[in-house]
């Protein structure tokens, strides 16, 4: 197993997010509170993984485009 922690930032232009969505290769990891900026992923298996993050603002019912990709090679 290993362990990486992805951290990000929101624009001042941004809508104020509710919470941040962790996408891992596509598939939603986690659903993060506004408050918090970083998350731990733990890895099991040894390959190519990519990372975006998508705000969403429940009080206003919109989310954000994609966040820029971040990809990663794991190797166990």
């Amino acid at each position: 197993t290993k362990q990486i922690t992805i951290k990000w930032q929101i624009s001042s232009l941004c809508l104020s997010p509710t919470n941040f969505n962790l996408y891992q290769n596509d598939i939603l990891i986690q659903t993060i509170d506004a408050s918090t900026f970083q998350f731990s992923v733990d890895i099991l298996i040894s390959g190519y993984y990519q990372y975006y993050i998508i705000s969403e603002n429940k009080f206003a019912n919109t989310i954000s485009d994609k966040s820029n990709l971040f990809g990663i090679q794991i190797n166990l």
